[in-house]
């Protein structure tokens, strides 16, 4: 029984909430929007056990009053991609519900996952192994030659399942794609690198690289780092710039369980600046929209339903709260 948190929209969603439960017949539970509490308490009355999920709704549940005692265990799989998972939050994940994150990769320009932790070796903020067909590699950005083994660079693939290129958009796609020992490879954009095993790891993206001082910074990896703290929920590193020093420098956003005096009046987000250096000036803020998600500590939450909709597949039947999934669950 697969609990479906993702949009269908999206490659991850589409492909491990809908394709695969299709293909072999498995119930989908599906949220019709995000709601952590919505979502343990179908874990734990529908007893689902399996769950693709990203950071921020790791983060979001585990961060729930009261999770700590809500029954999880029927979770046999756990795992996800988009961004690595903080190796933090993988474990407080794992030591809530026992099975281990197992996390992917891959774009929406190869339509599937290229990368995944085998189940039986998962290694922790890592992508995984190149899948069957996947010719997965690692290049200099700049001079486009190849790295080696633990090399950092930009990773490039070839596989069957990899986008013939941009809807009438042919510049976009020259730029994409180059040549390597005759196989067209797709430039993912993503810098990373593997290990002597074969593991490929993830740094960050190739335009998020914040340059201090001629010293590149990931936001990503400052990222993992402050997810350690306990008290921190939600974190976000991006780049501002330093007129001194004529590039750019880090600004953090994060949300945290930490009093009001310490980040920002009536509210658990903040900014913090680096040390030493002037305060950071707070960034602007997008107008509060009328239904705020369920889990924002600033308004009034929006409560939705206890047991959303969800379709069940051939052979099933079961009560669903929408007109369309009551039908399909009379063909059923």
């Amino acid at each position: 029984m697969i609990l479906a948190t993702l949009p269908l929209f999206h490659v991850t969603g589409m492909q491990s909430n809908m394709n695969a439960p299709i293909l072999v017949g498995a119930t989908i539970v599906m949220i019709q929007r995000w709601d952590r509490e919505a979502a343990a308490e179908l874990i734990e009355s529908m007893k689902t056990s399996s769950w693709t999920c990203i950071t921020t709704m790791a983060s979001g549940l585990l961060s729930m009053p009261g999770i700590d005692k809500r029954d999880l265990s029927s979770l046999r799989r756990l795992g996800g991609g988009g961004a690595a998972m903080p190796a933090a939050v993988a474990a407080r994940l794992q030591s809530l519900t026992g099975p281990e994150y197992i996390e992917g990769y891959g774009m929406t320009e190869t339509i599937a996952p290229t990368h995944l932790n085998p189940n039986a070796r998962p290694k922790r903020q890592c992508a995984g192994v190149p899948l069957f067909d996947v010719d997965a590699r690692v290049i200099d950005p700049d001079t486009l030659s190849e790295r080696g083994v633990g090399e950092s660079g930009e990773i490039v693939v070839h596989a069957p399942q990899v986008f013939l290129g941009y809807w009438n958009n042919p510049r976009a796609t020259e730029a994409a794609f180059i040549a390597i020992d005759g196989k067209r490879f797709l430039r993912t954009g993503d810098i990373g690198h593997y290990d002597h095993e074969g593991y490929f790891f993830i740094t960050d993206r190739l335009k998020r690289m914040i340059n201090a001082a001629g010293y590149k910074v990931w936001p990503a990896e400052v990222e993992a780092m402050m997810y350690a703290h306990p008290d921190i929920l939600e974190a976000c590193v991006i780049a501002a710039r330093d007129e001194r020093r004529g590039s750019s420098r880090s600004s953090i956003r994060c949300r945290a369980r930490l009093p009001a005096r310490s980040c920002g009046a009536n509210s658990r987000k903040g900014s913090f600046a680096p040390s030493p250096g002037p305060a950071e000036p707070p960034l602007p803020q997008r107008p509060a929209p009328q239904n705020r998600r369920p889990d924002d500590s600033e308004g009034a939450p929006v409560r939705w339903p206890a047991f959303p909709t969800f379709l069940p597949t051939f052979p099933h039947r079961a009560i669903s709260s929408t007109p369309f999934a009551r039908a399909v669950a009379a063909r059923c």
